[in-house]
């Protein structure tokens, strides 16, 4: 995670905290969705923040508490109220800590959250009396606000929303259950805040990106309160029912299972143990990521940056059968890796590959068995996206956005395998992906061969345009322009020829006197995702015959391709 990332989850934090919407569940929609991963550890630590905010906003009270340790009065009346409503919320998270680790983090849960548990704050307007202030509040009624705290322990049911209903259910004014809501959740804040950035601390996550954390959910919290107070003296809580129903239905919608139908059986989740091997069995890290059963049953793709450091590689089948997996083949040019099972395994549905591009804005879904099994949709942007990767013009990438960033496939609506993610440096924003047809040739290489191996020509071009086309001659106006030929390359050897002084066409500059590649392999060309995506699909070593443009005539030249060098 970057800056940006710690900011935009402190902000959420501290905005989300006080209002009744749920800050938790705000933070795992931000890591499910958006990729801004921070974990239960930083999400506890920025908590933070919002607990200095709940410090310097109620001084005064807080004041009153500490007088009241020396001397009877309001103050020590508080002290009670606030150690009875706190006991159950720290027990419960003593009890259910690893549960809220592991369990209590899918989106699905935090959806069904957010609709249910607007229940309570219906039946708080409707039947409270608010009459009350929260100091004419008694122990009982102090220690079952408590226990609806400890229902916040689950991601999407706010604290601050089901306390401040169950106060109003006690007889609250509106004003006075936000109020002490916001005292109550000190020390629960403080306790699980402390603890959790220790040990964030000890486990190397970054000082500047926790320290961000803290400061923006400071800032946003001191606002977040100062706003919930005045607008609840004057305002309901239905606002904040209908914003919590809206967006629990807007996360059902995209992330439901049921919107998509991909091969479930297929995928596989890979436990690795990373090295070195003689300290496999102690508290070494270990790494969950996402792969995919091959034809055949024998083989697992998976993202190779989350398996390449692995001793041991666990793969978790559907069915709940446990495999070992060794590393078969490594694809530096799609950083895909062949898992080799142990054994064979069957098949029990069938894998359909895209065998062309997806259009621009087809829905995908990404398949994770991260946290839990789970589906997740995305789109794509663009299809194929030329991009320069290590040096070299690419073109057998998906330019897609996806509202999960984990390693995984995609699938279309109806199945169909169309590509694969590996998870980068990038958190948010656009994504590129591996096309499933890319991948399909990849398999059948190593599967015929024992290793991945490409084709490569070794030039760059642009299209022709109809101008440039009118000007040179050419006709029809169809080809490509070299605009560059990397050096000791098929191309450079069999003399194609690129120019080195500018043409001015319009408002393009050209490189005057360069070859135009018109047809290859007697396919005409319109874009350079053409070319490369031929060549891609043809074994190094093939020959290829190229129809030019040069001088005013076309000319046939046979050029043998060479092997893909990885930089």
């Amino acid at each position: 995670m970057q800056s940006t990332g710690a900011i935009v989850l402190g902000i959420l934090q501290g905005l989300t905290e006080f209002l009744p919407v749920s800050s938790s569940g705000h933070l795992i929609l931000a890591e499910n969705f958006f990729g801004f991963r921070g974990g239960l550890s930083f999400d506890a630590f920025i908590h933070l923040g919002t607990l200095g905010a709940v410090l310097l906003y109620f001084w005064r009270d807080w004041l009153s508490l500490l007088k009241g340790v020396r001397e009877p009065g309001p103050g020590r009346r508080l002290w009670g109220l606030l150690l009875v409503g706190t006991l159950p919320g720290a027990f419960a998270g003593v009890l259910l800590e690893n549960a809220a680790s592991h369990y209590f983090r899918s989106a699905s849960l935090v959806a069904g959250m957010l609709i249910l548990m607007s229940l309570p704050m219906i039946l708080g307007e409707v039947l409270g009396r608010k009459t009350k202030g929260f100091m004419d509040l008694g122990l009982r009624g102090a220690f079952l606000i408590g226990l609806a705290q400890a229902l916040a322990l689950i991601p999407g049911t706010s604290r601050s929303g089901i306390t401040i209903s169950a106060a109003l259910l006690l007889g609250l004014r509106r004003e006075e259950a936000a109020r002490f809501s916001f005292l109550l959740s000190a020390p629960i804040i403080a306790g699980a805040g402390l603890l959790e950035g220790i040990r964030a601390w000890v486990g190397g996550f970054p000082p500047v990106l926790m320290f961000w954390g803290w400061f923006t959910a400071f800032i946003s919290g001191i606002l977040a309160i100062h706003f919930l107070l005045r607008f609840l003296r004057t305002h309901t809580l239905y606002p904040f029912v209908v914003y919590r129903v809206l967006l629990g239905a807007l996360i059902f919608l995209l992330a439901s299972p049921a919107l998509a139908a991909p091969p479930l059986t297929r995928v596989v989740t890979l436990f690795t143990a990373q090295g070195p091997a003689e300290r496999i069995f102690e508290d070494h890290p270990r790494g969950v990521t996402t792969g995919l059963l091959l034809p055949g049953g024998r083989y697992v793709l998976a993202a190779y940056p989350e398996v390449k450091e692995a001793v041991f590689i666990e793969a978790l089948l559907p069915g709940g059968e446990s495999l070992s997996a060794r590393l078969a083949a490594y694809d530096p040019f799609t950083e895909l890796a062949f898992l080799q099972l142990s054994r064979q395994v069957p098949e029990v549905e069938r894998l359909h590959f895209l065998s062309s591009w997806p259009g621009a804005g087809t829905r995908i879904f990404l398949v994770s068995a991260v946290g839990g099994r789970g589906v997740y949709p995305g789109w794509v942007l663009r299809a194929p996206a030329l991009r320069r990767v290590k040096g070299f013009l690419r073109a057998d990438l998906m330019e897609v956005f996806l509202t999960r960033k984990v390693s995984g496939p995609l699938f279309l609506r109806d199945g169909t395998f169309c590509g694969f993610y590996v998870q980068s440096a990038q958190t948010y924003g656009r994504a590129l992906a591996e096309a499933s047809w890319v991948i399909k040739q990849a398999f059948r290489r190593f599967r015929d061969q024992g290793r991945v191996e490409w084709a490569w020509l070794g030039v760059e071009a642009v299209p022709v345009s109809r101008a440039l086309a009118q000007t040179l001659g050419l006709s029809p106006p169809t080809g490509l322009i070299l605009t560059r030929i990397y050096p000791d390359s098929p191309a450079a050897r069999a003399g194609l020829r690129v120019g080195k002084t500018p043409l001015a066409v319009g408002n393009q500059l050209y490189p005057r006197g360069s070859d135009i590649i018109v047809q290859a392999g007697g396919i005409s060309l319109s874009s350079p995702a053409d070319l490369l995506d031929l060549v891609l699909s043809r074994p190094p070593g093939s020959t290829l015959r190229l129809k030019i443009w040069r001088k005013g005539h076309f000319r046939y030249i046979r050029i043998k391709l060479a092997r893909r060098p990885l930089e």
